[in-house]
């Protein structure tokens, strides 16, 4: 048994990136105001952190 044509075929295609084009625009937001508030060095990737306590650590 099968089943077909049940829905109108004039659909629209869903934006794959649409929702996480705006995540990446409130995270930059968000982003430009902690560096205006704290300064640039504010925010930093974690790896810098950890290369950084691995330097301190073998002095």
């Amino acid at each position: 048994m099968g089943v077909s044509q049940l829905v109108n075929a004039g659909g629209y295609q869903l934006s794959l990136w649409e929702e996480e084009d705006q995540r990446k625009a409130v995270l930059e937001r968000v982003m430009d105001e902690l560096q205006g508030r704290f300064g640039g060095s504010a925010l930093t990737h974690a790896d810098t952190l950890l290369a950084r306590s691995r330097k301190q650590n073998k002095k």
